[in-house]
């Protein structure tokens, strides 16, 4: 979905807190996101899983709302309403009928500023995430797998390096204590962007945002770590052991240019795609005739949802003995593609575009990407403008990721080992 600039508006407010808002005609929805930059790597250090924790203590109650009223009132009017966290932010997001947004404003605007984080509501929602930890990573094969454990073999500072999922032991000493410094300095306003997107008049939706979240307490902007590494290291493995997988797998991750450099970024994005984005592309089809299902994506969780540093990250999963002709075959799609002309190029960048535009649209999405672009590259229409770039990227960008892409420099591998296999 694609929006004029006519349709975008946009404030700051004397707290730091920012507003987008966009206009999408027709779609008789809306979709509200409030991110705030308190992801993975803003945890404190042995402090791993904070971030999500804190996720699910949004959804347990303010002063003026009860425990699961958010969810509640936007079911009730046959909404969706959600939460994420990623490496860099947390995303609180919900779409409701046209019409209905001041209510969620409110409520949004309730809990960044009223929040009730007490022992039991810590020590029960500290319960569902170890249990989720449980089930998803320990308990399910492959789980989490590669973002858990491929960055520790990419990057050297604790923030880029570290499990977001969290270390059990980190999140059992969190404290009541710990938790609300952490919100009151993460789910502070100025750390915070509030966008809308769809069936609404952006002006006074803008205008009533200022009047919900303009009386909230101004809690300053956070101290955020930094995130600088050397994108030319040695390359280094990290050996992770599966109790539950049936077969080895194989992650190769490297950084990816920084976000805000489009085309360069883009170019990965579309050489991702190439790569293996389908049944042609060159080289899932050289490891499917082998029997090894592969992957291939930009970030740890999709494109342009980081800040930089951020990974290009590529998956296999192969029968024991195959780890060394898997990176051959990398190698070889990678050095094919650095001298494949337009041509070739061509329907990689189109199925990347339409790709992308499909996960774009709607008014939640959108909203959801204007708080994220604006929240992470002060700037609401850097992730509309990179998405459009992937289908025009010159053929020259998509060679360069290719030629590092065959680079050993700033690699790094997570090989993953079943049990029972050495």
């Amino acid at each position: 979905m694609t929006a004029t600039d006519d349709t975008i508006r946009h404030a700051a407010l004397s707290n730091g807190l920012r507003i987008v808002a966009q206009r999408l005609p027709g779609q008789g929805a809306v979709g509200v996101a409030v991110n705030y930059r308190a992801g993975f790597r803003s945890e404190p250090e042995r402090r791993s899983g904070m971030a999500h924790l804190f996720e699910h203590l949004m959804f347990q109650g303010s002063t003026t709302i009860g425990a699961g009223g958010h969810f509640g009132y936007v079911q009730r009017l046959g909404g969706t309403v959600s939460g994420n966290t990623f490496t860099d932010v947390s995303d609180f997001h919900q779409l409701v009928p046209a019409g209905c947004e001041r209510r969620v404003l409110e409520m949004e605007a309730d809990r960044m500023q009223n929040l009730i984080i007490d022992q039991n509501r810590l020590d029960v929602q500290r319960r569902v995430v170890l249990e989720e930890i449980n089930l998803k990573v320990k308990g399910s094969p492959y789980g989490g797998f590669p973002w858990t454990v491929l960055p520790q073999a990419i990057y050297s500072a604790w923030p880029n390096a570290h499990n977001g999922y969290g270390d059990e032991a980190d999140l059992m000493e969190i404290t009541v204590q710990e938790c609300r410094d952490f919100y009151a300095a993460m789910y502070a306003p100025g750390n915070a962007v509030v966008a809308v997107a769809g069936d609404i008049d952006p002006d006074r939706v803008v205008q009533d945002a200022a009047e919900i979240f303009g009386v909230l307490d101004d809690r300053g902007n956070p101290k955020l770590p930094p995130l600088t590494e050397d994108p030319d290291s040695p390359a280094r493995t990290r050996h992770h052991r599966d109790v539950l997988a049936p077969r080895p797998a194989l992650a190769l991750g490297r950084p990816l240019p920084a976000p805000s450099e489009i085309d360069a970024y883009a170019g990965f994005v579309v050489a991702s795609m190439w790569l293996t984005g389908n049944d042609h592309s060159r080289l899932r089809r050289s490891l499917d005739s082998r029997g090894i299902p592969c992957a291939s994506v930009c970030g740890l969780f999709g494109p342009w949802l980081a800040v930089d540093p951020d990974t290009f990250t590529f998956v296999a999963h192969h029968d024991p003995g195959q780890r060394d002709a898997v990176i051959e075959a990398f190698d070889e799609a990678c050095s094919h593609l650095a001298v494949t002309g337009s041509d070739g190029i061509d329907p990689a960048r189109s199925q990347t575009y339409v790709s992308l535009l499909a996960q774009q649209d709607s008014a939640l999405n959108e909203a959801r990407a204007l708080a994220r672009s604006t929240l992470l590259f002060e700037d609401p229409g850097l992730i509309r403008r990179a998405m459009l770039a992937t289908a025009t990227v010159p053929v020259a960008h998509v060679h360069s990721a290719a030629q590092q892409l065959m680079s050993h420099q700033g690699r790094g591998y997570a090989e993953l080992t079943p049990a029972g296999e050495a």
